[in-house]
């Protein structure tokens, strides 16, 4: 599936919404920031909900929940992101 990524129109696995409907889990990101020379913070998220209203969530729905957190982490300290790899590139 393919659902913007900081503006941009990119290739998504749904295997964590897909995972977390099938066995009821909990989904949470899960954000590890750089605070120092070899110190890490790490910080989880709120729970992203799986139904609503008693129904399940569409997986394109959950993982914009998870684009928007990840979009978040990365706007607040950019600099803690290294671009290494091009696989969420959308297609021309």
């Amino acid at each position: 599936m393919n659902l913007p990524f900081l503006g941009r129109d990119c290739d998504v696995n749904a295997a964590p919404a897909i995972f977390a409907r099938r066995y009821n889990a909990a989904l949470h990101t899960v954000i590890c920031y750089r605070i120092g020379l070899g110190q890490w913070r790490i910080e989880f998220g709120p729970e992203i909900p799986t139904t609503e209203n008693g129904e399940s969530r569409t997986s394109e729905a959950i993982m914009m929940d998870v684009h928007r957190a990840l979009e978040a982490a990365i706007r607040r300290d950019p600099a803690n992101w290294f671009w290494c790899m091009t696989g969420g590139r959308s297609r021309r």
